[in-house]
């Protein structure tokens, strides 16, 4: 959603700062945006100077037309397909309050997450998307510890997170639950490795807890074009030779894939997904 995309602008704006520089891939052609923002205020009967651009957070406004369209849009699928299961992704941090940071953590859930519950309460499914935690204090999230372990993208090298994510979404949330993005950053494969099966063990005990998840998607498969920063951040199970276009399959690939095998009572399950 728009504030989730703000957050995650200013998180890859800090870590650029870490790193010095960052690769933009992004072209802006303002003639095409002005012409979307005058499209969209026909479209929604609202002045176009007031539409929120993709590199600015939405208003609140304009973010409950999102959730509204999302609900028309569910209304119209469900007419025409009732078996088709309907729900959206959402961005999520862990969380963590320490020093009196309670109130505070709890307001940055409610904006990640609580704002957007009245909408999605009867969808099918939510996509959970995790990568770490965020510790709180009562003056907001801290920096990662200088000590602490990170990622590429500067977060926190944290895979218990996303079990943690998933209780906490389950407790609210009554449909069924998939990760539909979870990954590390990271040019140590062997590192990935104990990444995925870390997490992997959190989503398999939130499950055997009885959280519904229902499926667990890596974020990514190849080394892919991460926002402005390029090419630099490197999540894949693949590595791609830019130049030739040559896949080379990690040994990552290959823990991921066994842990689905090793699941036999539920592999038939995963594969329908």
């Amino acid at each position: 959603m728009g504030f989730q995309l703000h957050k995650v602008m200013d998180d890859m704006k800090k870590a650029s700062q870490r790193e010095g520089s960052v690769q933009v891939g992004v072209q802006l052609d303002m003639k095409k945006i002005l012409l979307s923002m005058l499209e969209q205020g026909v479209a929604f009967r609202c002045n176009p100077l007031k539409i929120g651009a993709f590199l600015r957070p939405r208003s609140s406004e304009q973010e409950k037309i999102v959730m509204r369209s999302h609900q028309a849009a569910k209304q119209a699928l469900k007419s025409a397909a009732p078996q088709v299961k309907v729900g959206l992704t959402l961005s999520l941090f862990d969380y963590q309050p320490v020093d009196g940071g309670e109130a505070v953590a709890a307001q940055l859930w409610q904006e990640d997450f609580g704002q957007y519950l009245p909408y999605i309460q009867d969808d099918d499914f939510l996509g959970v998307q995790n990568y770490s935690r965020k510790i709180v204090d009562a003056k907001g999230a801290r920096e990662p510890a200088k000590d602490a372990p990170l990622t590429q993208m500067g977060y926190e090298d944290y895979p218990q997170s996303i079990g943690h994510v998933l209780r906490k979404v389950a407790k609210e949330f009554p449909g069924e639950l998939i990760v539909t993005e979870n990954g590390i950053a990271t040019d140590n494969d062997s590192r990935r490795c104990d990444f995925i099966r870390e997490a992997f063990a959190g989503v398999m005990q939130a499950r055997a807890e009885g959280v519904p998840v229902k499926g667990y998607l890596y974020w990514s498969l190849l080394d892919n074009f991460e926002w402005q920063a390029g090419f630099g951040k490197t999540f894949g199970l693949i590595v791609v030779d830019r130049k030739t276009q040559t896949r080379y399959p990690k040994e990552s690939l290959k823990v991921l894939g066994s842990l689905n095998a090793k699941e036999g009572e539920n592999k038939d399950e995963y594969n329908q997904l």
